[in-house]
């Protein structure tokens, strides 16, 4: 879409908005661009209206098409409008209706509910004349979906009255996101888990959560399963590749994986992040001992029994080692690449992990390195790729953003477009960001401020009370604590447990300790590591405090970096907040973040 479409269609959505508070329906929630997990349609409808409906009092919902046609005329024979495209195109209630059916569908987030749903196709720039071919086609008749043109706004404003009562839509969009996977969770103890992770670890096993698995998650599952049982039979060894963004489940996968193993079956879930490990440990040792002693990591099986497990899941596998390396524990040095140890330690091996995340130039865990060592003893890998996320309120548009801001791929960077799902800001300095994340902390959110590795990383003082690496300016914040120890002052809590308990909201985290981990809402800070210059970005060593990221002998530095900053970018659930150090960038980042005149598209609870 152009900048000049964009602009178009954003007025159409702000007229769409000025209808609902003209009749006094301003409580009515709108989701943006929205397209719910497993819908294999087209794109994303335009907007979906979700409010009360006045008479029934349950959920209703209308999905809207916004259509920037002046004209419609029918091609005979064809059942397709030429609306001043070079192509002739569908009636636009072929979009509506199969949207409308997979919402109600088995596979659709209001299965089983009783809800109010119709659909409206609004061309708010023609007339009826314009396009009376379209308007008297037989789907106009048979479909429930109905049209309005820019002459009828008034019958439009009818339906919102009809369709919604003045009650807040709030619940509503609540629970469809519940259903869709994107729920909250109640913190346990003082403890503020990951959020849909904590489902996995805490409910009952099969019972319907977050993280219930689906679609391809489920048939790699059921695949992994299967080879399970041959090489318990026969002996047969086999190597998944489960590739997937930030919160498409693989973490779960795992879990789910180890749960549903007969109980003796020799099985570990490894993986090489300290802090994601220790929050895994904490958590699980409350509620299950039995999947407590699966967890290890990486560097574990150097000197392993050769398939002496029967499954080895290695979760988080972006993060393989060339070797395996531990400075306090000679037994935990290897020889021999990490990949082949974990992959001649079991009969199965499981390999979960995404590319985008490695972010130390010793990280080797890619799908060719893993395919290659899997060929090498004459194995072909299975590979599955997880294509739906639920991280960042399941908005695949957050996430192609964040791609193209970034320069993850080969689209230039656009202007952020709200969708309801996701909150995007950018904050005028790190006060203002700051502000935010303790006001949504204060609200019950779980919150974190998050930064590049641009600032010295000091050990407490003697008295536990941590110094303020992070400056910016007058403004001065500690880094999350450089130890172990179970208490330090002011209840700041250890760097591997930062994330998790509450009192870290006022400790800045970095990518190690935030990879793995989420939260409603991250302040995102870009340090002097990553910076646009003439349209581009450029990595700085200069900007870098980051030892072995900016080493000369680092070829990858500009990756690594980018990548962290990915990591950083999608860590959280509802809303991110941004701020650059940098003016240059700074400035970039207003401009893709622009202000949007339409209030109540922030997602629901925020």
């Amino acid at each position: 879409m152009s900048e000049s479409e964009q602009e178009a269609w954003a007025t159409s959505l702000i007229e769409l908005a000025q209808d609902l508070v003209a009749v006094g329906r301003g409580e009515v929630r709108v989701l943006v661009e929205f397209k719910p997990p497993g819908y294999g349609g087209k794109g994303e409808m335009d907007a979906v209206l979700i409010g009360i409906h006045p008479e029934s009092g349950r959920d209703s919902y209308l999905p809207v098409e916004l259509k920037r046609w002046t004209e419609a005329l029918e091609e005979p024979g064809t059942g397709k409008y030429r609306v001043g495209y070079a192509t002739p195109t569908k009636h636009p209630s072929q979009q509506i209706k199969p949207f409308c059916d997979f919402l109600v569908s088995e596979q659709g987030p209001l299965n089983g509910l009783r809800v109010e749903l119709a659909g409206a196709v609004y061309l708010h720039n023609a007339h009826q004349d314009d396009v009376a071919d379209l308007l008297n086609h037989k789907s106009t008749r048979t479909i429930k979906t109905v049209h309005f043109t820019g002459d009828r706004r008034e019958s439009l404003r009818q339906l919102l009255t009809t369709q919604f009562s003045q009650a807040s839509g709030e619940t509503a969009v609540e629970r469809l996101f519940e259903r869709m996977g994107t729920k909250d969770n109640t913190p346990l103890i003082e403890m503020m888990m990951n959020n849909p992770l904590a489902d996995v670890l805490f409910q009952p096993h099969g019972e319907d959560h977050v993280f219930t698995l689906r679609g391809i998650q489920l048939t790699a599952k059921n695949s992994i399963l299967d080879a399970v049982g041959r090489a318990k039979k026969q002996g047969e060894k086999a190597v998944f590749i489960i590739t997937g963004g930030a919160g498409t489940g693989k973490t779960a996968i795992s879990i789910e994986l180890l749960r549903d193993l007969e109980p003796s079956t020799p099985a570990r879930l490894a993986n090489g992040a300290e802090a994601f490990m220790a929050t895994l440990k904490e958590h699980v040792g409350q509620t299950d001992r039995v999947l407590y002693e699966y967890l290890a990591y990486f560097n574990e099986f150097v000197h392993a029994q050769p398939d002496g497990l029967t499954l080895m899941v290695c979760d988080e596998a972006h993060r393989l080692r060339e070797k395996s390396e531990d400075r306090f524990r000679r037994e935990r040095r290897g020889t021999r690449p990490q990949v082949d140890e974990l992959i001649d330690a079991a009969k199965v091996s499981v390999f979960l992990l995404d590319e985008k995340q490695s972010v130390r130039s010793n990280e080797v865990g890619t799908v060719s390195t893993i395919r290659r060592a899997a060929k090498e003893r004459d194995i072909k890998a299975a590979e599955y790729d997880l294509r739906r996320q639920w991280r960042c309120g399941g908005s695949d548009s957050y996430i192609e953003w964040v791609h193209s801001l970034l320069g993850m791929n080969d689209s230039a960077p656009w202007k952020w477009m709200p969708d309801g799902m996701m909150h995007v800001q950018v904050a005028d300095g790190p006060a203002e960001l700051e502000q935010v994340i303790l006001d949504e902390d204060r609200a019950g959110s779980t919150a974190r401020i998050v930064a590049g590795y641009c600032w010295p990383w000091s050990k407490p003082r003697a008295d536990g009370t941590l110094v303020p690496d992070v400056r910016i300016g007058e403004w001065a914040r500690p880094w999350n604590v450089n130890g172990t120890h179970k208490e330090y002052a002011n209840g700041a809590p250890p760097k591997n447990l930062w994330s998790v308990r509450r009192a870290g909201v006022h400790q800045i985290g970095c990518v190690y300790t935030a990879q793995g981990m989420e939260w409603d809402w991250c302040g995102v800070i870009l340090g002097d590591d990553y910076v646009r210059r003439d349209g581009t970005w450029v990595a700085q060593r200069s900007g870098s405090r980051d030892a072995k990221v900016k080493a000369r002998s680092n070829t990858r530095f500009e990756e690594c970096v980018r990548n962290a900053y990915h990591v950083l970018l999608t860590r959280a659930r509802r809303g991110v907040v941004l701020y650059s150090v940098d003016p240059t960038t700074q400035q970039f980042l207003n401009s893709m973040v622009p202000v949007f005149p339409i209030e109540g598209l922030r997602p629901p609870g925020t």
